[in-house]
């Protein structure tokens, strides 16, 4: 920054009243301290095996129309000397935050967005390990204005708890997890990762992750997430081959969106009414368009609303009558009003089962994704008297 970027942020921080806080900063890590940081975790061998399964199961992607590969990111860094070592040596950052303005950073990782992903679990469990460990050192005299996150990995809520114990153990405050886990189609496990199920932890999903979420509560940590764009193993909604602007565009927001749509809709929010959720880099945008959305669903297919739909209730004498009346004879089929009507719509109840799992009814609580977990910018949304609405009553959401 220069002089006159400088006295201009000294100016403008004047004339608040509030501090200021970076809620997503980022770290971006020194390979070689990383490198060492995985020998000293994973032991001697460590590094080769990260560096080989990397290159075997690659966790970026370059775009090959071919492979089926997105376009990721190039050129994502600065290119000025003083700015990018900012934000790879923490203490530097720590002097200048009053230069930036800020009061207080929490830093997300850039290479740890991709750990989380990578394909194999001990290298996994390792190299987030590895970066929990490097940044909580290298944070550690600065934690009075700046709180790293700890990467966690999600394939399983033991690995996912394992991690937040020690991210406790270390003194870490922060903790991110990937918006959803990409998972081999059952029915097509040799079309992965091209072809992948984004498991997102709620509704639908392949583990249990309840305990988890207890663990958040437990340890008093709110639960944020952070997507990537251009990452094989982790689902962006586009996949152009040739364009990471195609891609990046609205990425974040539909990684957060199918996280939080998997939350509310698989009940979470109302079975944890005490633990935040946090969605990074992404703004709100998405989420007042979702909040709508779950409320015009919901004024549609709710329990009595379905009554509406139920085809045992249509009257079909008089749906033939009418059509012979108002479309003539090739509206309707010969007998058609005396046909038998179709089975009534079904609706799991609690202990029925569907697809080998047991269906679940989950009153869910519209304020679980109101302005305290998702937004405060819901409530000066254009939405917002449709938040209003939603948020007066409970919701019904049959899983």
């Amino acid at each position: 920054m220069n002089s006159e970027k400088i006295a201009q942020v000294r100016a403008l921080r004047k004339r608040l009243d509030h501090p200021v806080i970076d809620a997503d900063g980022h770290l971006i890590e020194p390979a070689p301290l990383f490198n060492e940081y995985l020998q000293k975790v994973g032991g001697s061998g460590m590094l080769e095996r990260y560096n080989r399964e990397l290159r075997e199961h690659p966790t970026g992607s370059r775009g090959n129309r071919d492979a089926g590969d997105m376009r990721g990111a190039w050129w994502g860094v600065s290119n000025d000397a003083y700015d990018l070592a900012t934000v790879m040596a923490p203490r530097l950052l720590y002097s200048r935050l009053n230069e930036l303005g800020v009061d207080f950073s929490v830093m997300y990782p850039t290479l740890g967005l991709a750990l989380p992903t990578i394909h194999d679990t001990e290298v996994r469990r390792i190299a987030c390990r590895a970066l929990n460990t490097m940044n909580a050192e290298i944070c550690g005299q600065f934690r009075d204005r700046i709180a790293p996150a700890a990467a966690i990995p999600m394939h399983t809520p033991d690995e996912a708890i394992a991690e937040l114990e020690y991210a406790a153990r270390l003194g870490l405050k922060v903790a991110m997890i990937p918006p959803g886990v990409a998972r081999p189609i059952p029915a097509h496990p040799d079309a992965f990762p091209n072809a992948a199920y984004f498991d997102c932890y709620g509704l639908d999903s392949f583990h249990d992750y309840d305990p988890v979420w207890r663990k958040f509560v437990e340890l008093k940590i709110a639960v944020t997430s952070h997507g990537g764009v251009g990452l094989r193993y982790l689902p962006l909604g586009r996949r152009s081959p040739t364009n990471y602007m195609f891609n990046h565009i609205g990425a974040h927001a539909y990684q957060q969106g199918e996280l939080c749509r998997s939350i509310v809709m698989g009940g979470v929010a109302r079975r944890f009414p005490q633990l935040a959720f946090g969605f990074l880099e992404c703004g709100a945008g998405w989420a007042c368009d979702l909040l709508h959305s779950l409320e015009e669903h919901w004024e549609k297919r709710n329990i009595a609303g379905l009554a509406n739909y139920d085809p045992s209730r249509l009257d079909r004498p008089r749906l033939h009558e009418l059509l012979a009346e108002w479309g003539g004879p090739e509206f309707t089929a010969k007998n058609s009003a005396n046909s038998s009507p179709t089975p009534p719509l079904l609706i799991p109840s609690p202990g029925s089962t569907h697809s080998g799992r047991r269906a679940r009814c989950f009153r869910v609580n519209a304020s679980a994704i109101g302005t305290r977990r998702v937004s405060s910018s819901f409530a000066a949304s254009r939405q917002s008297r449709t938040a209003a609405r939603c948020m007066r009553g409970w919701s019904r959401f049959a899983v």
